[in-house]
């Protein structure tokens, strides 16, 4: 008999022997009553309402299977929106070989499936409010986008009609040339702008009936002036707004990778019961994560079967002589 290959720690298996259990922090509440809109979680739902709900102690006793900071290291080594759709795909194929076989119930116990689905409904509670919320900077954003370029519009009208105004007269010409540069932020843009309209009503206000006709002919009127007030005015409260907003981040919040890990973990025990069930009949199909959580949940390579004939040893060749 020939003794399986012992296989190489997984990454699953590496988090979990950083710590011993903790159930000290234990997320022990079922999801939320309230339906999410996603398609995600309509699927997940769909699965959960064929099974009855998961007894307080039960889940959290699984919850106690590991700790916080083993679900956040594996939830950090992915991504929530590819976990979530590879986790409702991973229970819906669960699901569909329960009704084909239904003996694997003897080994991946229904509650346990049921956890799953809660999970992942978890985690797609999260990932709902986390795209709310960058919805909401994106739309920050595109304000102070949208305000800057047009506070820099009126402000090269405006300087035109100054231009306009100034002819070649070289006294003018100077006091154009004086004025600050448009800049890159909207501080600097607001800056040029309140300059510019600062010279134009200093202009303005020149009295001599030459001066009056130049400034009509040049089109240098209080509405220009106005336009271009406003816009650098309003500068500012679109860059409030995008400032109170905050950065939009590439990576998952810590409470985001938390659940992440959560499915993670479930998603590597139905693997390996159903490896098991492979293992025994070959009839019933290993479970094969998807992209987004194949280089974690898949890192390890298949034992091999206990009757497995052993590698050929080669020959000594004796030594040339």
């Amino acid at each position: 008999m020939v003794p399986k290959t012992k296989a190489k720690d997984s990454k699953i298996d590496k988090a979990a022997k950083k710590s011993p259990a903790n159930p000290e922090t234990i997320a022990d509440q079922a999801p939320a009553a309230a339906p999410g809109t996603s398609s995600a979680s309509k699927v997940t739902r769909r699965l959960l309402d064929k099974h009855p709900p998961l007894p307080k102690p039960l889940r959290v006793a699984l919850r106690s299977l590991a700790t916080d900071a083993q679900r956040s290291d594996l939830g950090r080594q992915t991504k929530a929106v590819g976990v979530l759709a590879d986790g409702v795909t991973m229970a819906v194929t669960i699901d569909q070989h329960f009704a084909t076989f239904p003996y694997l119930t003897e080994t991946y116990a229904p509650q346990r499936f049921v956890y799953l689905l809660e999970s992942l409904l978890a985690l797609d509670a999260l990932v709902e409010a986390s795209s709310a919320r960058e919805a909401k900077l994106g739309a920050a954003r595109g304000v102070a986008t949208t305000g800057y370029e047009i506070a820099a519009n009126a402000r090269r009208k405006l300087l035109r009609r100054l231009e306009r105004f100034a002819g070649k007269r070289d006294a003018e010409r100077q006091a154009l040339n004086d004025l600050p540069r448009q800049g890159r932020g909207n501080d600097a843009l607001r800056e040029a702008t309140e300059k510019a309209v600062t010279l134009a009503r200093e202009w303005l206000r020149r009295s001599d009936p030459v001066q009056v006709a130049l400034a009509e002919l040049a089109g240098l009127d209080q509405a220009v002036i106005e336009i271009a007030e406003q816009a650098a005015a309003a500068l500012d409260a679109a860059h409030v707004d995008a400032t109170l907003e905050g950065r939009k981040s590439s990576h998952d919040s810590p409470i985001v990778n938390l659940e992440e890990g959560n499915v993670l973990l479930e998603m590597a025990y139905a693997i390996d019961i159903f490896d098991e069930a492979h293992d025994d009949n070959d009839v019933v199909p290993r479970l094969v994560p998807g992209p987004a959580t194949r280089h974690v949940l898949a890192s390890s390579p298949r034992r091999a079967p206990a009757d497995a004939a052993p590698e050929p040893v080669a020959a000594a060749t004796p030594p040339a002589g």
